[in-house]
């Protein structure tokens, strides 16, 4: 990376911090904090929760966020329940409706917002939903919904129906619960959208860029004694061509969420049903043996048969209760069953072969789905012992998967970057695949939080234990189990300073090898454990708030390793990723909201086979990377939003090729008025301003993504 690209983002992220003073916002915030003036100032420097208190019910509106408005002061961080951020021994970000609405995009959706965060970065494409978690790599199957592991899905779905979204950096076994997918780097939690005090019927029309609309519904209501139920529907339809040519998307989902608040139980259940088509081939590209790594080629132009395609369904039910049994202890059940089926897969991933951009491609057809549920039960409580007080968790929890898959190759062709290709279409057989594999993983957690010298000294102590048996069709059943502990201390030096130290562990029953170009796709590689150490420190300074942290993370080494045959992934040795994390967010004047930070990684290979590859960089790791969101409100109808995002060099093919540093520029503007007595909110964004094309690496492999085109967006928001 060069030197001046260096000083200029690490400029940018320091004015962040350095123009943290205090100031009120707007002229409606007035009122707002004069009347807040009798409380603490601490208090009074960020948005109030918006509660209700009704004869038998507790509502909460919009909860708590930094100023700014774009992160969520209390974060839901799973069997832990809802906490202050600001107090949990461990990097944790909840970013918010307002944040998810401003930052998403039509090419990569909610996960460009998850970018905010500076342990993640955005890896979509228009057909799947990936980012990297410092420097590990983990889809939709990894990921959470209210709490379910693996619940989310592979595909790239809208953001309409999500009310905020956690993410919790590091391995977090005590923190989620058992999750048979990877979570190496880190988790994110999706909270779907409940129905607040005040009704809302919203419409939203969009121009996606290309020839891409979309039409959503969100509608919520409370009702019943004291307005104790709630039912909130969100759900929409996308379709058209991308900004891609010969790309076609085609999306409908319905996402109904229902709960009840009582005086001493909460319930809520989410049902939803996606269908998704996507047509005109994958988006990636694997590299094979070249001396130098092509020039990036028109991102506007498909490099796949615009006759290939896939298709894909999710269905979810998924259901938490909580029970307050008395003052000092509440019982806990969650359930979770998500259908997932990729019933056509007809896909070719392009391999480049030359310096000058010719590639192969050999598609196939391979369909897949599998079917999980979830079910975690357990209490937590409190309790005190002379002047210690004890927050505890005691857990139990177990996962069932079905994966179904199978099909065989369909077509093989050549092409160039550079010039126009076109391929006949084959004939796409109708296949249904056979049962993978079974696989069960059961898991206890204990934790127990101790605080001292009122609350300043916090000390917490986990054990996490698990079990798993997985048995693939023909071949003797494989059982492993690991016992992880966590350990963390923090200490409050002020109200407004806090650091930790933590020690945290995570168990793998065996790392799933997916994607069309491995010949061991479907194989379970052997079962290993992940361990973090972290230290941070979190600062709350007026209108803005820092988190900083050092980390190193030991996993098993995950790498491609090319045969004769083709390429394998596999496991040789150990990866240590090491680095250091700062995350921002407030206002650094009444008119401008900033947000974001920067990540330094050094992901290294270690042990590995005749030590062929020790101290070689892990493919696809960028040393450096970072996001700023802006939004500067002109007047309070007028919003201006900027995001500036980086990513630095990386190498790949064990340093035999470098992936160019590249940046971002994604620009836009919202306006709020009324049609009549309708509220409307306007936004036009164009993303990739400059309209680069780069190459993106995929973190620990030998992959690549290509940029997104540069695009116009415009949606209008009808509050009826």
């Amino acid at each position: 990376m060069k030197k001046a690209s260096k000083r200029l983002l690490l400029t940018a992220l320091m004015m962040g911090c350095s123009f943290g003073a205090a100031h009120d916002a707007f002229a409606e915030e007035a009122a707002r904090t004069a009347a807040e003036a009798e409380e603490s100032h601490s208090t009074a420097q960020e948005s109030a929760d918006s509660e209700y208190h009704l004869p038998d019910l507790t509502v909460l509106g919009d909860r708590k966020t930094f100023r700014g408005g774009m992160i969520e002061r209390k974060s839901t961080t799973g069997i832990l329940g809802e906490k202050d951020s600001l107090e949990l021994p461990f990097s944790v970000t909840t970013v918010n409706q307002k944040a998810i609405e401003t930052f998403s995009t039509p090419q990569s959706g909610v996960m460009d917002t998850l970018s905010l965060v500076p342990s993640v970065r955005a890896s979509s494409s228009k057909s799947v939903h990936s980012v990297t978690i410092r420097g590990f790599q983990q889809n939709g199957y990894s990921m959470y919904i209210n709490g379910i592991p693996g619940a989310m899905s592979s595909g790239n779905l809208p953001y309409y129906w999500i009310e905020n979204a956690t993410v919790v950096a590091g391995p977090n076994l005590g923190v989620n619960g058992t999750n048979i997918s990877d979570t190496i780097g880190g988790s994110i939690n999706f909270q779907s959208k409940r129905a607040q005090t005040k009704d809302n019927t919203d419409v939203r029309l969009s121009y996606n860029g290309g020839r891409s609309f979309e039409q959503g519904v969100d509608i919520g209501r409370r009702f019943g004694a004291d307005k104790a139920f709630g039912l909130r529907v969100a759900a929409n339809h996308i379709g058209g061509e991308t900004v891609q040519e010969d790309k076609n998307l085609k999306q409908n989902n319905i996402f109904v969420n229902f709960d009840h608040q009582g005086k001493r139980s909460t319930t809520n259940l989410m049902l939803g049903y996606s269908r998704i088509k996507y047509e005109g081939g994958g988006d990636g590209f694997s590299v094979g043996n070249l001396t130098v790594l092509p020039k990036a080629p028109d991102a506007r132009k498909s490099y796949t048969p615009s006759w290939l395609y896939h298709t894909y369904k999710d269905t979810w039910i998924i259901l938490n209760h909580e029970q307050k049994l008395n003052d000092h202890v509440t019982a806990y059940i969650n359930f979770g069953h998500h259908k997932f089926d990729y019933d056509k897969y007809y896909e070719g991933t392009p391999k480049l072969t030359s310096n000058d951009g010719d590639f192969t491609i050999n598609a196939e057809y391979w369909p897949l789905g599998h079917t999980r549920i979830y079910f975690g039960t357990g209490l937590r409580g409190d309790f005190q012992t002379g002047d210690v007080k004890h927050e505890y968790i005691i857990g139990f929890d177990k996962n069932w998967v079905n994966r179904f898959s199978g099909g065989g190759d369909l077509w093989s062709g050549t092409g160039n970057l550079y010039r126009n290709n076109s391929w006949a279409s084959v004939p796409l057989p109708d296949y249904q695949p056979p049962l993978q594999f079974k696989q069960q993983m059961t898991g206890y957690h204990l934790v127990d939080t101790m605080k001292f010298m009122d609350d300043r000294l916090q000390l917490t102590l986990g054990l996490h234990g698990h079990k798993s048996s997985y048995t693939r069709v023909g071949q003797k059943r494989q059982d492993s189990d690991a016992t992880c502990p966590t350990f963390a201390l923090s200490y409050k030096f002020t109200p407004e300073i806090m650091g930790y130290v933590s020690h945290s562990e995570s168990f793998n029953a065996g790392t799933l090898v997916s994607g069309a170009s491995y010949k061991n796709k479907g194989e379970v590689l052997p079962p290993a454990k992940t361990k973090q150490d972290e230290l941070g420190v979190k600062i709350k300074k007026g209108d803005f708030v820092n988190t900083l942290s050092l980390f190193k993370i030991r996993k098993a080494n995950t790498i491609d390793v090319m045969r004769p045959d083709g390429k394998y992934r596999l496991n040789d040795g150990e990866q240590e990723n090491t680095g250091f994390e700062w995350a921002f967010t407030g206002k650094i004047s009444k008119r401008l909201d900033l947000v974001g930070g920067m990540m330094y990684l050094d992901a290294k290979q270690s042990k590995t086979k005749d030590g062929a590859n020790d101290g070689k960089a892990v493919g696809g790791t960028s040393k450096f990377s970072g996001t700023i969101g802006a939004v500067y409100h002109v007047d309070p109808a007028w919003s201006l939003i900027g995001r500036v995002s980086y990513l630095g060099r990386a190498d790949i093919k064990n340093e035999t090729l470098s992936v160019p540093a590249s940046w971002k520029v994604d620009l836009g503007a919202s306006y709020e008025t009324k049609m009549g007595t309708t509220p409307v909110t306007l936004t036009l964004m164009c993303y990739n301003v400059t309209g680069k094309d780069y190459w993106i690496p995929v973190a620990g492999a030998d992959s690549l993504q290509l940029s997104a085109p540069r695009s116009v967006s415009f949606a209008a928001n009808f509050e009826i």
